[in-house]
Parts: structure tokens; sequence; C-alpha cells
């Protein structure tokens, strides 16, 4: 470009900044594209951009300078040379005057100072001095202010020669307080602390130089004064800061300076009588930061000041024993950043922390020597302080091996715990001293309680250090073992004898501390518990407290498993005999189900206990209790930590069969017990590994549907006539892989059925229609369209078998989105809309209710079992056919039922989508004169989904609404009266219009205040509570 279009070019700038970002874009971009190719050089540029810099009028020089600004800030930064930055800096420390132009000004000096071909020694001073004699930031708003910081830190960028003169960086820490004193901004505080650090980081003070004691407290000053700093981010904040950014970047500010100390340290300490937690929480953690960040003699100097301090705040704690627990696996948590600055516990984290880094810096013997002569009046006595004091040592004790061996050595002298745990005294050959060993030993139950505590805070510091040679606790193994062991079992008192179990449990975890004797000891003192509690018919806190200590070190130890087995299961089951009341018998299965927390301890249950069954033959109670101990054993440990069940259908599932089916023979009204077994059986086939399931449908065949001889010990065939055994049948066929090939499924399919036409037994007959849906689910690709006419033929000639035969195949054709399936599934449709009927509409039921033969637990199988063909969106798309049918006559009550039933077996997520057609049907099911309790429930809970997930749709509905559900509330059943509560709750809540039923709702609600139910009494509680308080 000629350099007669620079001017234009330059005019276009000046006429479109601030207007038009875009084009002022562009502007810039052809400019600097100039400079740096050459055609423009930087003198003709200044020349052009001149009468705008000299103009007469400030928002046009304003624009000259920004102008300048925003092509040098895209021009490469090795594109001007020394002379170039030397006279544009000489040019513009000569504006400072010109107030409208002074952040581009500053801004471009901080361009210029990045620049390759800055000069140090020639600019830096010059520009130092303008802003300490030219520049007062009290006189400029933020924005420019925040560009003052912002020389200061480009400054700082490249520090050589700041560096290579203390003139020089005496003077830059000179214009740094001039500029940050009295800042308010935070994004300039923010820069402000970055400085404050750097200058202390960087430049060197000395203690002698007066200037420098100055200049130490003036850089104090400007940030301590802030402290501690609030900060709420105005919305839609441009610059992101929060108010840790400024808490941390403070913080990191006045650790940065360890001549800092004799100003920060009384200061922080002062301000740690704050009653605010959030305050509190950030003198801590300055504390520590300065700690960390100080140098060692500093803290060597000031740690006696900083101990004083924060001993007074845990010593005169009364909560500590609630937030640090003797139980607790460490004294300070893990996730101690995540727990809120509002907590009233944190302070006491955040001291022992404190504590803790200070004993990092300073000499760690005489630091732990003199807390622990400080300490010990607290501790000898078991007094007050006690707890407190103990924490502290103990905590001190997980640092080092030396240290815990220190407050080891201490606590367990005579005087101090030795008494109580019957450790000899040591006596001094050279001076002997008299002691009084029976003074003071027998504690009262709270001493003991606080003893027992005591000892758990120190066991913590064992957990916390880990194994270490030499630990000296060990040679004081045996006093607590037989301390806490006597108290376990001669004492009476609950709480003394959980303690005990606590303490002893620790005592096991702790690595490399008891040998297998000690630990078999241990487990001995609490099979004591599991014998004593059992014979007395007992369920205490103790026993609890026993099996919670148990289950937890049974997780982590496979030898402590091993002796539990053989000390305490083993022991437990001998409970299990036929002569055993069945209150007994539950109370020690239940143990033994709390116990059972792996694979191994349940391969070992399973074989008992069947062993156990086996003997109480037709005792059906304790068999049903026995069922259900190992369905839910093995879902739970199945559910965390999966095995496969190969070895159980080898060896446990045989047996099993053939002692336990023949109970279901003489127990055939036992649905209960029946489905038990077939749960049973159905869970360990799921868990045998894929590769086997054709040979296990193949044996199954056999023994269920032949007269042939089996292993299993099955002599009923389920195809000759009805036999409970069907419901078990039924279970193994669900947990079948669904790959497994079925021979002759249909010839199976055809006797099944003609054995159903024989059924007069409900349950049976049910039974029987479940195995067959599951056939033509899973085992057949027949689409079965000719037996599904030949069977809805006859049941419109009134053949109700039939009907449900229907019904059951459709069922599982539908599962899998068969298009035959859903052919039928309209022909049902059609004829339900054509000749309403009460069968018909519980018969879609059927369809959508979920069965457990269908479903499955969440978890994938380890044995790659994929044993369910069910579609997810079945019953999404079964719902969206009909609904279009049931809502063309919204007062036909047989529709209304219809409905009801149906959506009492959809997922909400479903009926969120379709809640607008869904209203109507609902409302004028709660308005019908008599409805039917499920018409009435099901009507109430689609009303609490639509409150709950689109309020608005209701609002209009809300005067008739509210007399219905004051009306449901006193009347009909327990569920419709809860429901019809809580749906009034959710209006009065939800919708601001339902304040002027106020005072008639409070009045009518009185009745439901008397109510049998405490349930309905509750709600009706809380809707008054939330009537009263509407405004």
């Amino acid at each position: 470009m000629s350099e007669h279009n620079i001017p234009t070019l330059i005019n276009q700038y000046i006429a479109s900044v601030g207007s038009d970002s875009d084009t002022t874009s562009l502007y810039v971009d052809e400019l600097v594209q100039l400079i740096e190719s050459d055609q423009l050089t930087l003198l003709q540029f200044i020349s052009n951009l001149g009468p705008t810099l000299t103009s007469d009028l400030d928002l046009i020089r304003s624009k000259g300078i920004q102008c300048l600004n925003s092509t040098l800030s895209k021009v490469n930064r090795g594109k001007l040379s020394k002379q170039d930055i030397n006279v544009l800096i000489e040019f513009l420390l000569n504006k400072f005057d010109d107030k409208l132009s002074l952040q581009y000004t500053l801004n471009t000096i901080s361009i210029l100072i990045s620049m390759n071909n800055f000069i140090a020694s020639v600019n830096l001073l010059k520009i130092l001095n303008h802003l300490l004699d030219k520049y007062d930031p009290k006189k400029n708003l933020a924005k420019v202010r925040y560009e003052s910081f912002q020389i200061l830190n480009n400054l700082l960028s490249n520090p050589t020669f700041l560096l290579s003169r203390q003139s020089v960086c005496e003077k830059f820490t000179q214009t740094f307080i001039h500029l940050a004193s009295g800042e308010k901004d935070p994004r300039n505080l923010l820069i402000s602390f970055q400085l404050n650090q750097s200058i202390n980081t960087q430049f060197q003070f000395e203690t002698s130089n007066e200037l420098h004691k100055q200049f130490i407290d003036d850089l104090f000053d400007v940030c301590f004064c802030y402290f501690p700093i609030s900060f709420k981010p105005p919305p839609n904040d441009p610059y992101k800061i929060t108010a840790d950014d400024l808490k941390q970047g403070l913080r990191n500010t006045i650790a940065s300076q360890s001549l800092f100390a004799s100003e920060s340290i009384p200061a922080l300490i002062e301000k740690l009588s704050s009653t605010n937690n959030v305050i509190r929480c950030d003198v801590l953690t300055t504390l520590e930061a300065v700690v960390d960040s100080y140098t060692r003699e500093t803290i060597e100097q000031y740690w006696l000041t900083l101990w004083d301090a924060l001993k007074f705040e845990i010593l005169h704690s009364t909560e500590i024993s609630s937030v640090i627990k003797s139980t607790d696996s460490s004294i300070i948590p893990e996730d101690v950043e995540m727990i809120d600055d509002n907590d009233g516990n944190k302070p006491l984290i955040l001291t022992l922390m404190v504590i803790e880094k200070i004993h990092t810096k300073v000499n760690s013997e005489t630091m732990l020597q003199t807390i622990i002569d400080e300490l010990k009046p607290n501790i000898m006595e078991l007094k007050s302080k006690s707890k407190q004091s103990i924490i502290i040592l103990s905590q001190l004790a997980s640092l080092s091996i030396k240290n815990f061996n220190a407050v080891v050595c201490f606590l367990f002298q005579y005087e101090i715990w030795g008494k109580y745990f019957n450790v000899e005294p040591v006596h001094d050959i050279e001076e002997p001293v008299e002691l009084d060993i029976n003074d003071d030993i027998v504690l009262n139950i709270d001493k003991q309680c606080d003893l027992i505590d005591d000892l758990g805070y120190l066991l913590i510091g064992y957990q916390v250090l880990g194994t270490h040679e030499n630990n000296k606790l060990v040679e004081y193994k045996d006093h607590l073992l037989i301390f806490l062991g006597q108290i376990l079992i001669n004492s009476t008192n609950s709480s003394l004898q959980c303690k005990s179990i606590q303490q002893l449990t620790k005592l096991i975890e702790l690595a490399d501390f008891l040998q297998k004797e000690e630990i078999k000891l241990v487990l001995g003192y609490f099979e004591q518990i599991f014998i004593t509690r059992i014979e007395q018919d007992t369920d205490d806190v103790v026993l609890h407290e026993c099996m919670n200590g148990l289950v937890t070190i049974l997780h982590d130890d496979s030898i402590v498993r091993s002796f539990t087995i053989e000390l305490i299961i083993i022991p437990i089951l001998g409970y299990l005999q036929p002569e055993t009341s069945v209150e007994k018998f539950k109370q020690v299965t239940s143990i033994l189900e709390q116990l059972c927390i792996s694979g191994e301890i349940l391969e070992f249950l399973s074989i008992k206990l069947l062993n156990k069954l086996l003997v109480l033959k037709g005792q059906v109670d304790k068999v049903q209790n026995i069922l259900d101990v190992l369905i839910k054993l093995i879902e739970t440990i199945e559910g965390h930590s999966q095995f496969l069940t190969n070895s159980w259908y080898k060896n446990f599932l045989p047996q099993f069969t053939q002692h336990i089916l023949p109970i279901i023979l003489s127990n055939q009204t036992d649905y209960i017990l029946i489905e038990s077994m077939g749960d049973l059986i159905g869970l360990i086939i799921r868990f045998v590994d894929v590769s086997r399931h054709q040979e296990i449908l193949n044996v199954m065949s056999v023994a269920f549907l032949t007269n042939d001889k089996n292993d299993l010990g099955i002599d009923e065939n389920l195809l000759k006539a009805g036999c409970v055994y069907a419901s078990v049948f039924n279970k193994i066929l669900a947990n079948l892989d669904k790959k497994c090939l079925f021979e002759n499924v249909d010839f199976i399919i055809e006797n099944i059925i003609e054995v159903v036409y024989k059924l007069e037994n409900p349950y049976l007959r049910v039974q029987y229609l479940q195995a067959l849906s599951l056939l033509v689910n899973k085992f057949t690709n027949d689409n079965f369209q000719e037996l599904l006419e030949e069977k809805l033929k006859e049941f419109t000639s009134g053949n109700l078998i039939s009907f449900e035969i229907f019904i059951w195949m459709l069922k599982g054709l539908l599962l899998k989105l068969n298009p035959v399936g859903l052919q039928f599934y309209n022909k049902l449709i059609e004829l339900f809309i054509k000749d309403p009927k009460k069968i018909i509409a519980k018969s879609l039921q059927a369809l959508f209710i979920d069965l457990k033969i269908y479903t499955n637990s969440t978890m994938k199988p380890i044995s790659k079992v994929k044993n369910l063909n069910v579609k997810l969106l079945y019953k999404q798309q079964l719902f969206e056919i009909i609904l279009p049918y049931l809502q063309n006559d919204e007062s036909n009550e047989i529709y209304l039922y219809a409905l009801s039933l149906i959506i009492e077996n959809l997922s909400s997520k479903i009926l969120l989508g379709h809640l607008d057609s869904i209203l109507p049907l609902t409302i004028t099911s709660l308005k019908l004169s008599k409805p039917s309790p499920i018409i009435l429930k099901s009507s109430l809970s689609t009303l609490n989904i639509i409150l709950n997930s689109n309020k608005t749709l209701v609002e209009s509905n809300v005067p008739e609404l509210i007399p219905i559900l004051v009306n449901l509330s006193q009347s009909n059943t327990e569920d419709v009266r809860i429901l019809a509560l809580k749906n009034l709750i959710s209006i009065f809540t939800q919708i601001d219009d339902s304040v002027k039923f106020k005072s008639k709702v409070i009045s009518e609600l009185s009745p439901c205040l008397d109510d049998k139910k405490r349930q309905v009494r509750k709600l009706a509680i809380d809707l008054r509570q939330i009537l009263y308080e509407l405004k």
C-alpha cells in the first residue's frame, strides 16, 4: 500500500474503534502487515499517526494512542529496534498527564517491555521513576491501575538487570508499594499479591538496613491489611475470579517472606480468637503455609509462641472426641480439604495440621519433649484435657518411629498408664522411689472408657506410621490384650464392652503387631460374646459391635478369615439344630449372614448349611430361613466380588435337590418356600460359566420333563401332570443363557398347553403358563400365528383358559417385540375397544407387569451369561400403541381401569412424555362416583408425577382437585389417604395460586390428625405446617 493511503487507514480505525471491533481488527491487521513487510516504517507510521496523537480533542488523542497500542500488540516481538523502543518509551512517558489515554499508554509500555530489544539498563529506572513520581493510582480507575501493575509484572519477567543492582531492586520495591497501597479491585489485588510474592522470593533484604526494614513493614502492610479477605463474585464476572483465588493469593503472599514473621505470626494468632469458623479456618490454613514456607531458623524462633496458641485451641475443645474418634484410621482425615469451612469441627483438624507442620521444621526431639512435659499433668490423672492431650501426642507419634517410641515410653510409665495396664514400675537403682501401687489404680466406668479411647488414639498413630522394627508398643501388647479382654468378658457395662471390642479389633488390624496365637486369643474373646448372647437369646449392642468389628477385619485378612471360621463360625453353627427354637435359629443365621463377607466363607457355609437342611426335614420355617440366607448371601457377595458357581452346581446342587425338593411335595401350598427354592437354584445356575449352560439345559430337561432317572433325584414329569416343581423349572429356564438350544421345544409347548387345560390350582396354572411364556420367548423362533389365532377365537367363544394361554404366549413374543406378537397385541386392543371387558383389562396388566423370570440385577455376571431376551423399550412401545385408544372415551370406567392397571407397571420415565395426554384421564378417574382402589391409587400416583414434573399442566385444575384430594385423605384405603396428602403437599408447595385455599384446607384436615395410621397423621401435620407458613 502506498504512503498516501496510511492516513485513510488510520482515520478509518479512529472512526470505527469502540463501535465495530471486527472492522477495527481488520485495519490493525493491515497496518501490522505493512510494518512487518517493511512497506511501512515505524517512523512513517508515527508520522501519519501524529495528527491524532497531538489533537486538541482528548477522545481523538486517546484513539490515536489506542491505534498505536493495538498495532504494536500484534507486531512481531523482534521487529522493533532498540532505538525504536527507546524513542517510543520516551514518548509514552511524557503522556502520563493525558488521563483519557493513560490506560493505553501504560499498556503500550508493557508491550514494549516484552519486546526482544527492550534495554532495561536504559529504560527501567525511567519507567519506575515516572510511575513513582508522575502517576497517582488513587486518581485512576481500576482498569488503568491494572496496567501499571502489569508493567511491573513484565519488568520482573526478565529480571537479570533488575536483580543485578540493589538500588534498582529498591526502586522497584518502592514503586510497587506506591502502586499497591489502598488497592481494592479483585483483579488488581491478585496481581498485587503475585508481585509481592515475587519481590519477597527474588529480592534480598538485609535486616540491618533501615530502608529494607521499612520495605518489609510496607510489603507486609499492603497485603495483610486485607486479611481475612472476603469476596463475592459479581454476576457474569468476565475475569472469573473466585474468593478462593484471592484467599490463596493473599495466603501465599503472607507466607512468601520469613522477615514478615515478627508481624505475621502475632497478627494471625490474634485473629485466631475469632468466633467465625470461616475466619479461623483461613487463619489456620495461612499459619500452615507460613510454617511450611518460612525458614527453619524463623520457625525455631517462634514455635513456642505458636504452640501456646495452638494448644489452647485443642485443649479447650469440648467436641474433640466427636470430631476425632478413637475408632478412626487417622487423626487427620484424608479429605480435610473437602470439609466445609463453616463446619465447626474443621479448625481442630487444621490446628493439628499446623502443629504437625511445625514439628517438621524444628528440632523434633526438643519440641516433642517440651510438649510431653506440658501435657503430662493432663494425662496422669485422666483429667478433662486428657483426651485432647493424647490426640496431640498421637498425631506427633505418627510422624516417625522415634516419636512413636518416645510417646509410648512416656505413656506406659507406671505413674501414667502403667498402673492401669499392670505394667511393673521401674525403680532407679541410685534413687529408689516409693510408689503406692494401689493408689488410684481402680478406675470408675467413665474413666475406663476414657482410657480405652485414649489407647485407641495411640493405636491410630501406629496405623498411620506403619510397620517398623523396634516398635516399643510391642513390649506392652500382652498387657493390652489382658486388660481389654478382661473388660470385655467381665464388665457388665455395654459401652465399656463396645469400646474394648473396638480396640481389640484395631489390635488385629495393626500391621505385624499380633502373632497368630494372639489373634486367636482375641477371636476367643469374641467367641465368648457370641455364644453368651446366643445362649441367653440376647441381641444387644455388644453383639452387634462384635460383628461389626469382625466384618472389618475379615475383609482384609485371609488368616483372620480362616481363624474366624474355626473359632467362631463353627461353634455358632452348632446351635442350628432341629430342637433349636425358630427364634434362636433365626438369630444364629442372622449372625452367620453378617459374618459371611467373602466367597471363601460362603463356600464353607453352603456345605454346612446344606448338611443342616438334611436333618431339618419337615421343619419348614427353618428350611425357609436357610434358603433366604443363602439367596441373600450369594446376591450380596456376587454384587461386590463375583465368583463362578461351577463347584456349587457340581457339589451343592445334586444333594440339595435330592433332599430338599421332596419337602416341596409335602408342602405344596407353601408357595414362598417353593419360590425360594427356585430362586436359589436359578441364582446358582446364572453364575455357572456360560460354556456349561447347554449341558445344564439338557440335564434339566431330562430331569423335569421325562421319566428317566437323574442325579438330581427328581421323579416327577412336568408334562404328565401338574406339579409344583414347575416353579423351580421356570427359575432354571429364566437363568439359562438365551443362546441355548432346546430340543423338541414345540412338542414340549404342546404338552404344557395340554396340562394347563387340566389344572384347577391357580398357582400351578400360572407356573405352567410362565413356563410356556419363557419357552416362546427364549427357545424358539416360531411366531405361533395359527396357535394364537386359534386361542383368541376360543376366547371369543367363552374359553377363559384359552385366553390365558393366548396372553402368556403373547407376553413372551412382546418382550422381544416380535412382529406377530405386535400384530396380535393390536387385535387384542381392538377386541377390548369393541367389547370392553374387565378380564381383557386385567390381561393387559399381565403384558406390562415385571416378573422375576424376566428381570435381572443390573450387574453383568462373571459367567458371561445373557439370560434375558427382553427389549429395553418394549413397555414404552406397547404403551404408545394403546394410549390413543384409551383416550377416545374418557368417561369409560373400564378404560380407566385398564389404564390404571397399566400405569401401575410403568416407570415415571415412560409417563413423562405423555403427561398432557394422561392428565384428563387421571382427573376423570378421581371424579368417579365410586372408583376402585386400584384406579384411585394409580391416578393419585400419576398426579404426583405430573405435579413434580410439569406443574403448569395442573394449575388450571387446582380448584377442582383440592376438594377431591381433601376428601380422599379422610376415606378409602391407607395408601390412597397417603397419596392424597402427598399430592396436596405438592400442590401447596409448588403452585402459588393455591394459597387462596389455605384456610379451608386447614379446617378440613382435622380428621386426618386422628387417623389410625402414623404416616397419615405425620403427613397431615406436615401439610398443616406448610399451610400455616404460606403467605
